[in-house]
């Protein structure tokens, strides 16, 4: 037996029905107002004026709910596909933080932003578009980062810093992370929906497998980094325009080694913690502000749209759906725009991070043990100021008629 309509979904289907109706009879003239046809067919006199000013049924229009308009998904989606076409298909980060600047740039107060799970949401509901992995996740590092499993060992460490009255200060978070440069780490990305498998990312040739020595304190400021390099002697462009108490090291395979981490100890961590510099300036976000934004170019046309209801007093017209169309297509360019220019400024920041890389020293700093900046940058003036001396006129030795 089929499945029984309740009573509320029978009543909106016939009511449906008489809305057509009387639209229908309104435009051949059947019925003259809008108040004589909601009383001869039933409905509401609300709901029949609204459809006659070219509002949709409920069911058939976008919800309310999404965050990001019809014009605005359309825009992201042509950029994912633009990027995924070229090798670089975007991740979901990356496609979060494309659509929060696009309701960023819509100049409204206060600024929006989608959630956790809004990346997700937007590609089931585009066909075109499907999230995967490049490769499998491992299961039990999954297991080692689950919080049900590590738990415990968090509750022993609050409870041991209660017992004992341990202040923030005091608290240090000591890890190493290594990275292969020029390599394309695995992550999911957002792609075409007919490609299958693993999606293969472009990446740069060149590949240095480097480990930072990182550690940082409870009360929320962090200690300078400690590169290892993989070689045997220092490059002087390494050392170009960083800051003074970062520190580097070499080793044969890159990697950190006791000796690494006993100099790392004496010479970073306890010089450091025993008149540390706590706190910084928290950055503020900026808003860039310009009156070319979608919220103007909305509010324009909604008052060309008024203007035109009140001087034609009519259900809409070609040249009310027309600017439809013409502010859609406004949008979209907009929208575009603001993608291209984000494009364009990492494009831009990476050339020039490039040319950086082409100019820089290529100069070998003798050395047994690591070097901070400071001292890199004094042994650099010194091997400088030594090529720089003039060389020194040889002596002559005496005649022999003139020796005694």
């Amino acid at each position: 037996m089929p499945p029984i309509r309740s009573r509320s979904s029978k009543d909106l289907i016939e009511q449906e029905g008489r809305l057509l109706l009387a639209i229908q009879a309104i435009k051949k003239q059947e019925i003259r107002t809008i108040a004589a046809a909601a009383r001869t067919f039933n409905i509401p006199r609300s709901t029949l004026r609204d459809r006659l000013n070219g509002h949709a049924e409920r069911s058939t229009i976008r919800a309310n709910s999404h965050k990001l308009t019809e014009t605005e998904e359309e825009s992201l989606q042509k950029w994912i596909l633009s990027m995924d076409s070229r090798g670089a298909a975007p991740r979901p980060s990356m496609v979060r933080e494309m659509a929060n600047l696009l309701l960023e740039k819509r100049g409204t107060t206060p600024v929006l932003s989608v959630g956790e799970n809004w990346v997700t949401k937007f590609v089931r509901r585009r066909p075109l578009l499907s999230s995967r992995f490049s490769k499998r996740y491992n299961y039990e590092r999954a297991k080692c980062e689950d919080p049900k499993v590590i738990g415990e060992w968090f509750n022993l460490v609050q409870k041991t810093i209660l017992q004992f009255g341990i202040d923030p200060d005091d608290v240090y978070n000591f890890d190493e992370t290594g990275f292969a440069m020029g390599l394309t780490a695995t992550a999911k990305v957002i792609t075409r929906s007919e490609y299958y498998g693993r999606r293969a990312l472009l990446q740069p040739g060149n590949r240095e497998w480097v480990t930072v020595i990182e550690c940082t304190n409870a009360a929320g400021w962090a200690l300078p980094p400690c590169v290892i390099f993989k070689g045997k002697v220092f490059i002087e462009s390494w050392f170009d325009g960083l800051p003074e108490d970062w520190r580097f090291e070499v080793s044969p395979n890159g990697w950190t080694s006791d000796e690494i981490g006993l100099r790392w100890l004496e010479k970073l961590f306890i010089p450091t913690t025993s008149s540390p510099s706590r706190g910084s300036e928290s950055s503020r976000n900026f808003t860039p502000k310009t009156p070319f934004t979608e919220k103007e170019l909305r509010r324009q046309a909604s008052s060309i749209k008024a203007l035109l209801r009140t001087r034609s007093r009519s259900p809409p017209s070609p040249s009310d759906r027309a600017l439809n169309q013409l502010v859609k297509g406004f949008r979209l360019t907009m929208q575009g725009a603001i993608l291209l220019a984000k494009e364009n400024k990492e494009l831009r920041a990476a050339n020039e991070k490039q040319k950086q890389k082409r100019t820089r020293s290529r100069k070998q700093i003798p050395a047994e043990e690591g070097l901070s900046v400071q001292e890199a940058s004094q042994l650099i003036t010194e091997l400088v100021e030594a090529d720089e001396a003039p060389p020194s006129p040889p002596r002559r030795s005496p005649s022999p008629a003139l020796q005694p």
